[in-house]
């Protein structure tokens, strides 16, 4: 996330408040919404940075 450049403040909401688990596509959407993450870039930024921080959760190599 810093690499792509999504601010500092940003990047403390979502460490503040990222949930272990969401299981559908509207539920993140409201998660970003109530964090008033709401511009298209930071949604993708974020976004990714979840899927890929889940996937080195279960023991994926990050640098693949």
């Amino acid at each position: 996330m810093t690499e792509q450049g999504l601010s500092e403040a940003i990047r403390q909401r979502l460490r503040q408040k990222m949930p272990t688990e969401i299981s559908a596509h509207e539920n993140w959407r409201q998660h970003l919404d109530a964090l008033a993450i709401a511009d298209e870039r930071h949604v993708r930024i974020a976004t990714e940075g979840a899927l890929l921080g889940g996937l080195v959760e279960k023991g994926f190599n990050p640098e693949l």
